[in-house]
């Protein structure tokens, strides 16, 4: 089904992370790439590699681009065409050529998801922080993990986690399973009280 969740994320959860949608939504994707790809046609003009020209205000259609996506079997490309018709659309045809030269998609993409996150950072993640903690705390923080204990904490975290988590699981799965057991055993309890009184209900027999 196209329309089912790939997640609980985009399902059960989605309220509870709905203020992330402007900074991880396939569009905020879209248009983060788009104007990575336009400040870097702007820098290919102030180093002379492009012609010397105004880039137009140009809006970026999310679902004319999706559409180039589903013929072209590629997202990044599928701006690219988009930036290139719609500078051609505006009279800046000498400019189409350099839209996304000497490019990959992952440079564009690194840059994009780097630039997204912050924004989540600044707008989501730091003001949830600062209800808690004050600048002085986050500065003993900043030193404490900059020291060499701090530094080794973190080295180490992981693996800690990760041996903590195997000696666990050994006692959730008996915790576990005694669950079970008892939830099965209710099962059969309840099911031999309801055959009983079925019997005891039943009209007598006839002879």
């Amino acid at each position: 089904m196209k329309d089912s969740p790939l997640s609980p994320i985009d399902d059960r959860y989605y309220e509870e992370v709905r203020e992330l949608t402007p900074f991880f939504s396939q569009e905020s994707l879209v248009q983060e790439r788009a104007r990575i790809e336009l400040e870097y046609l702007s820098f290919l003009m102030r180093v002379g590699v492009a012609p010397s020209s105004k880039i137009p205000a140009l809006e970026v259609s999310y679902e004319e681009v999706k559409g180039l996506e589903a013929d072209l079997g590629h997202d990044v490309k599928a701006l690219e065409v988009h930036l290139v018709n719609r500078l051609r659309a505006s009279g800046r045809e000498e400019l189409a050529p350099f839209v996304h030269l000497g490019l990959t998609s992952e440079d564009v993409n690194n840059l994009a998801y780097a630039r997204l996150l912050l924004s989540a950072l600044k707008s989501v993640m730091i003001p949830a922080y600062e209800k808690h903690f004050t600048k002085g705390d986050m500065d003993a923080l900043t030193a404490f993990y900059s020291a060499p204990t701090g530094q080794k904490i973190l080295k180490e975290m992981p693996a800690i986690m990760s041996e903590a988590m195997e000696t666990m699981m050994p006692i959730m799965r008996r915790s576990i399973d005694r669950m079970t057991e008892g939830v099965q055993e209710q099962v059969t309890q309840m099911k031999k009280g309801s055959t009983k009184g079925a019997e005891q209900n039943a009209p007598p027999a006839k002879n």
